[in-house]
């Protein structure tokens, strides 16, 4: 859990909230005003395949091949 909470601290608060989107969540509210643990939390829950490889689009890092 402590990979996954450094992970999320490298993103800008906007990146963060475009990762929540790419990932397939919504807020029934929307998203706007929300606060960054808000998105932090919800992302927790999120699967760790979508997870990867949408933070891997973000940020830009190459993956690795098998």
């Amino acid at each position: 859990m402590r990979h996954f909470e450094w992970l999320l601290e490298q993103l800008t608060d906007e990146e963060l909230r475009l990762l929540t989107r790419r990932v397939g969540i919504t807020f029934t509210r929307g998203d706007e005003g929300l606060e960054r643990y808000e998105f932090e939390l919800v992302l927790s829950e999120a699967d760790r395949e979508d997870f990867y490889r949408e933070y891997h689009k973000i940020i830009g890092t190459p993956k690795i091949r098998s």
